[in-house]
This record gives structure tokens, sequence and C-alpha cells, in this order.
């Protein structure tokens, strides 16, 4: 994890995640305006085989922010390598609330950029959801 406003060398993260190519680096953004910091770590994503992106911190768990990185995400990592939502809330009752406004964004952005925009069937949109939400949780973490 890196704090919105930390810049690490790109070799440092590199050079951290190709030492780790036999493990699953999950990669969030801890700030809630870190696009920059955001698209660094959807590319490490799709460079090196073993880093996934995850998720959103709570700090970042505003809509306008998770619909910009989840957007960014669908478009430039592969599905198998999403993992759409978790949280490290320390309240039970926050799972619901948060869950559900994360699907609400997820469903928003597959209808409009992939159903709409790049004529995707809405059963096609669906799995892909389904894929980010539980599919990849199970196959990247185990059940």
């Amino acid at each position: 994890m890196v704090r919105d406003g930390d810049q690490l060398p790109d070799d440092m993260l590199s050079g951290t995640f190709s030492k780790a190519l036999n493990r699953k680096v999950d990669v969030v953004n801890l700030g809630q305006g870190g696009f920059v910091l955001n698209q660094e770590l959807v590319s490490f994503s799709w460079i090196f085989p073993n880093v996934v992106t995850c998720g959103h911190w709570w700090y970042s768990n505003i809509p306008v922010y998770i619909e910009r990185d989840t957007r960014g995400r669908l478009q430039a990592v592969p599905q198998t390598k999403q993992v759409g939502y978790y949280s490290d809330m320390y309240k039970l009752e926050f799972a619901l609330p948060k869950f559900a406004m994360y699907r609400r964004i997820l469903a928003k952005v597959l209808a409009q950029d992939f159903v709409m925009e790049r004529g995707w069937s809405v059963e096609k949109a669906v799995s892909l959801g389904k894929t980010v939400l539980r599919g990849n949780v199970e196959a990247i973490f185990g059940n």
C-alpha cells in the first residue's frame, strides 16, 4: 500500500513486484485524490503477472473516486486481475451499504462503457461484474 502523495520511483516498485513473482500482490490506492498513483498501480497490474488491483481503502470509499478508478481499471487491467471490492471496515454494519454502493457504481460503469459504448450484451457485462465481484476473489485468494 502506498499513501496518496507518496512518490516511489518506478524502479523501486518494479523491483519489489519482480522479486515476488511467485506471490500475488494486491495493490490499492490509499488516497482519495490519487489519479496518477491509481494509474501507475493499474499499469503495474498489466505489466506484472502477480500484481492485482484491489478495491478501495475506506478513505477513498467515495463514489466519484470509486467510479473513476473502476472505469480506468476495467479499461486497462485484464478481467482476471481485478478484485472489485474489499474493505478494512471496523464495523460489520458498514459492509452492506458500502458493498451496495460499489455494486451500483460497477453496474453503471458496465452499462455505460461496455453495453452502450462497446455494444456488449447485458449478459456479458453481468458476467464481467460477477467475475470482478466474486470470481476473482476465489480464483486469486482461494475460497
